[in-house]
């Protein structure tokens, strides 16, 4: 039996998190309308109000286009003679989030909306492992009627931590504000790699370690250093005070 106060407080703590940075979100894109500065309550009012409406309309979609989604790729693993899992496991993920790939590789190609793609890869995996992992554990509830917590087996709770080193890796090195060339390609063999051969997954799960090891070093070695939290709270104040000059 799941203990119901840490499941709804952990739940509610992911969810908190996500609101913020949908808030932050918001107030950047919002702030970023005036040149001047000069955006008044008013306007925050009806740009929140407006994601508010996005967010609904979203939930909306996924509601109603969920169950139809997953039987067409069920039944199309079936007739291609494939495992439902397996299909479903590799392939929603990237036909849910194809439009999202394709804007970020298209702006990818170029020197100046380049950020704005990687951005766009980040923001979604920000989303998934706040929003959507808080909430997935109420709605497994709800629907069974009791608190429960969602059953994982060996190789899920391998995959679960896996991808958790991978997204705390990416997060290590994002934190510079620079990403280099040998640093994806060093995350993508990596991913490769597990992918292709899935009994390497432990050794990866190694490598990932290591490397965070490595970044932690340098850090508190002065060799690098992890200016986003300066600058997301320079960010924080001049959207949370509108009209307040931009500090440098």
């Amino acid at each position: 039996m799941a203990n119901k106060p840490l499941l709804y407080i952990g739940a509610g703590i992911l969810f908190l998190i996500g609101l913020c940075f949908v808030g932050y979100g918001a107030l950047n894109v919002i702030g970023s309308t005036s040149a001047s500065g000069s955006s008044n309550w008013l306007t925050y009012g009806l740009g929140f109000g407006c994601v508010g409406a996005l967010f609904l309309a979203g939930g909306a979609g996924i509601y109603f286009c969920a169950h139809p989604f997953l039987d067409s790729l069920k039944a199309i693993a079936v007739g291609a003679g494939i495992s439902t899992f397996v299909f479903v496991q590799w392939v929603a993920p990237f036909v849910s989030e194809f439009p999202e790939k394709v804007t970020a590789f298209y702006w990818a190609k170029t020197r100046r909306k380049a950020p704005m793609g990687l951005l766009n890869m980040v923001s979604s995996s920000i989303n998934q492992w706040t929003l959507l992992i808080g909430m997935l554990p109420v709605i497994y509830s709800w629907s069974r009627g009791e608190v429960s917590a969602i059953p994982f087996d060996d190789h899920q709770r391998a995959e679960i931590l896996l991808t958790a080193a991978q997204s705390f890796l990416s997060f290590v090195l994002l934190a510079n504000l620079r990403f280099h060339w040998y640093e994806a390609t060093a995350l993508f063999v990596l991913w490769f790699v597990q992918f292709v051969f899935a009994d390497l997954r432990e050794e990866i799960l190694l490598a990932y370690g290591a490397w965070i090891a490595v970044e932690a070093g340098l850090v508190l070695a002065g060799r690098k250093s992890l200016p986003v939290f300066r600058e997301s709270a320079i960010v924080w104040r001049q959207h949370l005070r509108p009209g307040a000059p931009r500090q440098a």
